[in-house]
């Protein structure tokens, strides 16, 4: 074969190369963004407040009665 097939060909065996490193590379990226998205780990051991949908009181109010309800 001639020379110039051996050099075009390693030329295009480093771009392959190094097209494949950026690929493993982006996807080892957007694997770890998914893992935290799915299971947040949280090194403050802060946690955010539970948000409920409702109306907020602050004191019983004329007409409104408070009801407690015990697990029997």
């Amino acid at each position: 074969m001639p020379k110039s097939w051996y050099i075009i060909m390693t030329i295009l065996g480093i771009i392959l190369f190094i097209v494949c490193v950026i690929n493993c590379k982006m996807f080892c990226r957007d694997f770890e963004k998914i893992q935290e998205l799915t299971q947040p780990v949280r090194s403050n051991r802060i946690y955010p407040m539970p948000v409920a949908i409702g109306v907020e009181v602050y004191g019983p109010q004329r007409g409104i009665q408070v009801l407690t309800v015990d697990n029997v």
